[in-house]
C-alpha cells in the first residue's frame, strides 16, 4: 500500500508520517504545497497548514490537494485529524470525500497509548472529557464538546454511523453486516470507538476484510496500524544526528501545560541559554513587536560561544495567554491571529539565530511555530527517519542548510521529551526515559 497523508498542521503531519517511517518505509512530508521539486520517499505526507483557518477554506486547500494526490495515483488515502478534534475535521473529510468517493469514509481520531480514547463517540484525554481539558481553552482552536458526531454534524452534510466498543468486542459483531445496513440506508462516515490500541487494529483489520473501499480518517494512532507494504527504497543519505559541539537550538511556542511542564525541566536541567519572547508585546503594535524581537535577539548573542543548546520561547502562562489575548483585541485581532503572531515571530527570531549560531539541530514544538520556522528556513520537505518518543517524529529538513529536525505536538511527550530530544539529536541515549 503506497499511502498519501493530508494532515491539517506540521506536527500532524510528521507524527503521522513517523509511523510509516517506523515500518522501514521512506517517508516525506511536504511542509510547502506548492513546491513541485523532486519528492523522495515512497509514502507522502502533505500539511495544508488548514487548522485555523474557516471551514470553507480549509475545504478548499485539502480538495486541491486531494486532487493532486488523485493526479499522482494514490488510491490509499488518509486524512489525518487531530487527535483532540481541533480544527476543522469535518469539512477537511468531506473535501477528501468528494475527489475519491469511496464506499466509506472510517473515522478513528483515537490514540490510546497517547492518553486519546474514544468510548461510546466521546472522546478523553488521559481519561478527562474532552471538553473539560485544557483544549476546550486552546487560544485559536478551542473544542467545547467532547461528543465526534456533533463536531462532525457542523461541518458535514451527511449521517454519522457509529460502531461502539461494546459492538468490536462482541465476538458475535459483524462489521460487514452492519456496513451494508449503513450503505443501504445511504451512510457513508461511520465512527469507531478505540479505547485500546487493540481496538484500533480490530477496526483496520475488520475494515479491509469487508472488501469496501475507504478513505482513513484518524490520528497517527489509527495509522500505525494500517498494514504498509515492504518494499527495497533506499533511505535518503545524510546525517542522523549533528557533532557533540555542534549548536542545537529549541523552540517552545505551545502553551499547553504539558509543553510547559517539558519547558520548565528542560530549562531546570539542560545545559541550555535561555531566551524568552514576550508574547503580549509581539501581539501589540508593529513598533513593539520589532523591539521585542530585538531585544531577544541581542540577549540570545551572549550564547554565543557559551553554550550548545540555545531555547526560544514565548511566554506562555495563563496571564501571559491573557495579556497576548487583549493587546490582540486592542488591535481588533482575533485569538487566531494573536497565535499566528506569535508563530511568525518565533519563526522570525529562529531564522536570525540560525544565521548567527548556524544549527544542525533544531527541536520545534508546536504545529504553528514548527510551520513558521520551516517556511523562514526555506525548506520543503522533511525525511522522517524516526522517533524521539511516541508522536514525537525526528527527520532531516531540505532548504538553504540541511537540517536535522524533531517536531513536537504541544500535547505530546513525557516530561523529559525536550531532553530526550536533545539527546537524540547527538546521538546519544535518552536523559530520562517516558
Amino acid at each position: 500500500m503506497k499511502l498519501a497523508i493530508i494532515a491539517d498542521d506540521l506536527t500532524g503531519a510528521s507524527d503521522s508520517g513517523a509511523q510509516l517511517a517506523g515500518t522501514g518505509m521512506p517517508t516525506t512530508v511536504l511542509i510547502n504545497p506548492a513546491y513541485r521539486g523532486p519528492v523522495e520517499g515512497h509514502h507522502l505526507v502533505v500539511d495544508t497548514d488548514s487548522r485555523a483557518v474557516s471551514p470553507e477554506e480549509a475545504a478548499l486547500r485539502v480538495r486541491e490537494m486531494a486532487f493532486m494526490m488523485k493526479q499522482k495515483g494514490y488510491t490509499a488515502i488518509y486524512k489525518k485529524i487531530d487527535s483532540t478534534m481541533r480544527g476543522n475535521p469535518g469539512a477537511e473529510i468531506e473535501a477528501v470525500d468528494a475527489v475519491f468517493r469511496p464506499d466509506f469514509v472510517i473515522i478513528a481520531p483515537g490514540y490510546p497509548r497517547n492518553g486519546r480514547q474514544v468510548v461510546d463517540g466521546r472522546l478523553y484525554v488521559d481519561g478527562v472529557p474532552l471538553q473539560e481539558t485544557e483544549f476546550a481553552r486552546d487560544p485559536g482552536t478551542p473544542v467545547h464538546d467532547g461528543y465526534i458526531p456533533n463536531l462532525l454534524r457542523g461541518q458535514t452534510s451527511g449521517p454519522i454511523g457509529m460502531v461502539t466498543r461494546n459492538e468490536i468486542r462482541d465476538p458475535d459483531f459483524r462489521l460487514g453486516e452492519k456496513l451494508d445496513a449503513l450503505r443501504a440506508g445511504n451512510i457513508r462516515y461511520v465512527l469507531f470507538d478505540a479505547e485500546t490500541e487493540e481496538d484500533l487494529k480490530w477496526t483496520v483489520n475488520e475494515v479491509i476484510r469487508t472488501g469496501y473501499s475507504v478513505v482513513w480518517a484518524g490520528s497517527a494512532g489509527l495509522a500505525s496500524h494500517l498494514p504498509l507494504a515492504r518494499e527495497e527504497v533506499p533511505l535518503r543519505s545524510g546525517n542522523r544526528s549533528v557533532a557533540r559541539e555542534d549548536a542545537v537550538l529549541v523552540v517552545v511556542g505551545s502553551v499547553s501545560g504539558r509543553s510547559r511542564r517539558q519547558l520548565d525541566l528542560l530549562l531546570e536541567q539542560g545545559d541550555v541559554f535561555p531566551v524568552e519572547l514576550r508574547s503580549e508585546r509581539l501581539a501589540d503594535r508593529p513598533e513593539s513587536r520589532r523591539g521585542e524581537l530585538l531585544r531577544a535577539l541581542s540577549e540570545a548573542s551572549k550564547a554565543k560561544g557559551r553554550f550548545r543548546n540555545l531555547v526560544l520561547y514565548s511566554s506562555g502562562s495563563p496571564s501571559d495567554v491573557k495579556q497576548a489575548l487583549e493587546a490582540g483585541r486592542r488591535r481588533g485581532i482575533r485569538a487566531s491571529g494573536v497565535s499566528d503572531a506569535i508563530a511568525d515571530a518565533l519563526g522570525e527570531a529562529a531564522l536570525h539565530l540560525h544565521g548567527l549560531f548556524r544549527f544542525k539541530g533544531m527541536v520545534l514544538t508546536g504545529g504553528d511555530t514548527a510551520r513558521r520556522v520551516c517556511t523562514r528556513l526555506r525548506a520543503n520537505t522533511m525525511s522522517l527517519f524516526g522517533e524521539v518518543e511516541e508522536g514525537v517524529p525526528i527527520g532531516l529538513l531540505d532548504g538553504d542548510r540541511e537540517v536535522i529536525a524533531i517536531t513536537k505536538a504541544g500535547g505530546f511527550g513525557s516530561d523529559a521529551v525536550l531532553l530526550n530530544a536533545i539527546s537524540k539529536l547527538r546521538g546519544e541515549g535518552p536523559t530520562c526515559c517516558p
